[in-house]
Parts: structure tokens; C-alpha cells; sequence
């Protein structure tokens, strides 16, 4: 929570939040703030395979939707959360237009799991 509380109102300024302390493959789209992708699935004990449900509120909200920083309301709940807990890597490339980026998560035998497509702060992610 320190660090929503940290970040808040400055995350406009990005397009991605890319992060890799998580132990699994997670993709976070907030509306309005930048998509945020985990990529913490390389070489460590994974997290439990299930029970990643896309919350009904956003970051700094409690359980029942509450505010739980004075002063600052919560984030929107997201709009997609994609999560994949088996090791892996990915690989980006640019897309056709500026501010596009393809993102592709393989197995460590180079199978395909996963795709995510960038667009500016959007981010969307599926099992291929």
C-alpha cells in the first residue's frame, strides 16, 4: 500500500509499469493508468497455480471497496488481469504503430502460452 499511496497521480506519466518480484506471468490493466506487466516466472519456486480472481476494487481500496488511505480515493477496479504461473520468458517487439508493443510469453521448450498487445497505456493479454 506505501507504494500506491507513493505513486498516486504520478503514473500518467507512463506507459507500462514492468515489474518481476512476483513469482509467475501477470498482466494488470487499471482504466486510466498505465498497464502494468509481472514478468517473475524465470527461475524460482512459482506461486500456488490458482486463485488469481481480477479483484472488484482497485489499489487502495479494502475488500468491501472502502478507501483505506485518508485523503486519496481508490483506484478503479480492473479492467483486465491475466495471470500464468508456469516458467517461462517473453519477448517484445514494436508494433506496427508508434506506442505499440507485441508481447509474447513462451514455456521454456519455446511454447507459446500467452500474447499481450500494448497500445499506449492500454495493455491486453490472452492464452493464445
Amino acid at each position: 500500500m506505501d507504494q500506491q499511496v507513493a505513486s498516486y497521480g504520478l503514473l500518467s506519466h507512463y506507459n507500462l509499469i514492468l515489474s518481476s518480484h512476483l513469482h509467475l506471468a501477470q498482466a494488470v490493466q487499471i482504466p486510466g493508468q498505465p498497464g502494468q506487466m509481472n514478468l517473475g516466472n524465470g527461475g524460482t519456486q512459482l506461486d500456488p497455480p490458482t486463485g488469481y480472481e481480477t479483484p472488484r476494487f482497485g489499489p487502495l481500496a479494502n475488500a468491501p471497496g472502502d478507501p483505506v488511505a485518508p485523503g486519496l480515493a481508490p483506484y478503479p477496479a480492473p479492467t483486465m488481469d491475466f495471470t500464468d504461473v508456469r516458467f517461462g520468458y517473453a519477448l517484445v517487439r514494436p508494433g506496427r504503430n508508434l506506442g505499440e508493443w507485441n508481447w509474447r510469453h513462451f514455456s521454456p521448450d519455446d511454447v507459446l502460452f500467452a500474447h499481450c498487445n500494448q497500445s499506449g497505456k492500454s495493455l491486453a493479454c490472452a492464452a493464445p
